[in-house]
């Protein structure tokens, strides 16, 4: 692989393609970054942030994908 390359595994998808069991959790209306904490803990293996449905700015999103 060149130098200016780089590769970035994907845990879900590799989880997934094992055929293993991969659980996630949806955020709709928690809008603090103490969310993704609680999802991380509780061993999830993804986040959705559901944009249909509420009002969440696209700061609080930015914010909830950086935490």
């Amino acid at each position: 692989m060149p130098d200016n390359q780089f590769e970035i595994r994907n845990p879900l998808r590799e989880k997934m393609a094992s055929g293993k069991l991969a659980v996630g959790m949806i955020s709709r209306l928690v809008r603090g970054v103490e969310i993704v904490a609680i999802a991380k803990t509780a061993n999830f293996d993804c986040l959705l942030i559901d944009l249909e449905y509420n009002g969440f700015s696209n700061e609080t999103v930015t914010q909830l994908c950086i935490a």
